[in-house]
């Protein structure tokens, strides 16, 4: 009878520690952890850390990490964001760095924001744009940004 109690408690704890380690693996998988500056780690829930970016305005910049304010990079932050957020976070990415180009103008018509690029090598005193998309065509001018 002792032995085979003793034998019964080992089972429960080996099954104990099989459930903690089950555990522990999906919690890591559900966590999000940020690896900042020299063996520095910052771990989130990955539900909480998800609210945190969606509170986050990308037009006013980067995202940082909440702990200790070390800028995240934009290829680690995709693989930590949910879908919607991804596309949110690239779109903008993108419309940040188009809006930073000389080159690059944007529609003024409503509901549009065309991007166009323009070829600022050529020797031309045209400044007049016309919008590539379908369904705009609106004219404007290339140094003010203003409807021809």
């Amino acid at each position: 009878g002792d032995e085979n109690e003793k034998e019964k408690e080992k089972e429960k704890v080996e099954e104990g520690e099989e459930e903690r380690e089950r555990e522990g693996q999906a919690s890591r998988r559900h966590a999000v952890v940020l690896k900042c500056r020299e063996r520095a780690e910052h771990r989130f829930c990955r539900q909480c850390f998800r609210r945190y970016i969606d509170n986050h305005n990308f037009l006013s910049g980067d995202l940082h990490c909440p702990t200790c304010w070390t800028l995240i990079d934009i290829a680690l932050l995709v693989t930590l964001a949910s879908p919607k957020q991804t596309d949110r976070i690239l779109s903008l990415a993108l419309n940040r760095a188009l809006h930073s180009m000389t080159d690059v103008r944007f529609c003024p018509a409503p509901d549009c924001g065309n991007a166009l690029w323009v070829d600022t090598s050529r020797e031309s005193n045209c400044l007049k744009m016309t919008c590539d998309k379908s369904d705009c065509n609106t004219d404007f001018c290339f140094k003010c940004r203003e409807r021809w």
